[in-house]
């Protein structure tokens, strides 16, 4: 028997037993030893770098935010290995200003295709996902100022974690 079924076979069994799509993202609010409901809050995935300052590479490539303007960079390095290979990606800064909605996804997907001597390109797209799983729109990287100014201002701002006050109602 090969590792490929024995690998198989252990997820088969985590999903059987509940344990699978139970992992909660990690919170980046003030929450006080309490957690808000996902309706209530905005998901944030992948190869994160900071949001709003904040270092996050450590943390893992799932986060809770309370909905607003959140700032968000990506990783500087990414990449992917498995039995075939491995690949590694130098990425330059971009900065996103996401305007974050409850019950909403914001994520960075990646794919990377290579020819047959090893060389490749990486294609990376930030998507807003509804509740329903809809891809609404994608994100571009900030341009200029304004691009930050424009995500601020905006007229749904439900946290603003320079104040950690006005918490969305549970």
């Amino acid at each position: 028997m090969t590792e490929r079924p024995l690998i198989l076979t252990g997820l088969l069994a985590l999903a059987a037993s509940g344990c699978v799509g139970q992992v909660r993202a990690v919170p980046l609010y003030p929450n006080h030893g309490q957690r808000f409901a996902h309706d209530k809050l905005a998901m944030l995935q992948g190869p994160i770098g900071t949001v709003d300052g904040l270092n996050v590479e450590s943390m893992g490539t799932s986060f809770e935010l309370l909905p607003g303007c959140h700032l968000v960079t990506l990783r500087s390095k990414i990449g992917e290995g498995n039995e075939r290979g491995a690949w590694s990606a130098d990425l330059h800064p971009m900065l996103f200003a996401f305007k974050m909605k409850p019950g909403y996804l914001y994520a960075f997907d990646y794919h990377a295709d290579f020819d047959s001597a090893g060389h490749g390109q990486l294609v990376m797209v930030a998507r807003e996902l509804d509740p329903s799983g809809a891809t609404v729109s994608l994100a571009l990287p900030v341009r200029d100022g304004r691009d930050i100014d424009e995500c601020r201002s905006w007229g749904q701002v439900y946290y603003s974690p320079a104040s950690q006050t006005n918490p969305p109602s549970r």
